[in-house]
């Protein structure tokens, strides 16, 4: 993520990210690289059977695309 966003907890289990200056396409590709990343994290140690996931949405404020 570039240096100009932010993360925020916004509930529970909810995060909200904030890029400014960033299309909707490199918004796209920012929230598929977070879901690989996720995705590929091993939790073997805490049993082989676990695995994380993430559900993205993305969205623009102002019409900038």
């Amino acid at each position: 993520m570039a240096s100009s966003g932010s993360i925020r907890r916004l509930g529970g289990e909810e995060f909200g990210i904030v890029m400014p200056a960033t299309t909707l396409v490199g918004a796209h590709q920012a929230a598929e690289r977070l879901r690989e990343a996720i995705g590929a994290r091993s939790l073997a140690d805490i049993d082989p059977d676990l695995s994380l996931a993430i559900s993205a949405g993305v969205a623009t404020i102002g019409g900038l695309a």
